[in-house]
């Protein structure tokens, strides 16, 4: 299109219909618009580029989720390479004596928080309680 208007310029300008100043101008702007538009193709080009990464990512994420769900549908152990794989950080901070607070970032870089309640030492307690009181 912009190589039409440059050809129908030169036409203008060769019958005479615009100066040559007039022609420069006009053919300058149109060569600045030409690269403006080279431009924005690239940039175009490279959205898209980005967004097929992403998407290919969202794919592999996607699968890896879904293998570890079957993982853990078919009950399979936590070994050490279920957690490298699908595990980045895991923090444990305490709150009180039977207490503590569980933080895991999974590979997607979500974060998964429970509250966690010691109950081994709270049931030998009752347990030790109950044969107490039936001596």
């Amino acid at each position: 299109l912009l190589e039409k208007k440059k050809e129908k310029l030169l036409t203008y300008n060769v019958a005479g219909t615009i100066s040559d100043s007039d022609f420069t101008k006009m053919y300058d702007k149109c060569e600045q618009e030409l690269i403006e538009l080279k431009k924005y193709i690239i940039e175009l080009k490279s959205e898209e580029n980005a967004f097929t990464e992403v998407e290919r990512e969202m794919k592999l994420i996607k699968n890896c989720l879904t293998k570890s769900v079957q993982d853990i549908s078919n009950n399979a152990e936590v070994t050490p390479s279920f957690v490298n794989k699908y595990i980045k950080r895991i923090n444990i901070t305490p709150v009180t004596e039977d207490t503590a607070t569980l933080e895991i970032q999974l590979f997607t870089n979500e974060w998964v928080k429970r509250s966690l309640v010691r109950i081994g030492q709270t049931s030998k307690k009752m347990i030790q309680s109950y044969e107490q009181s039936i001596k």
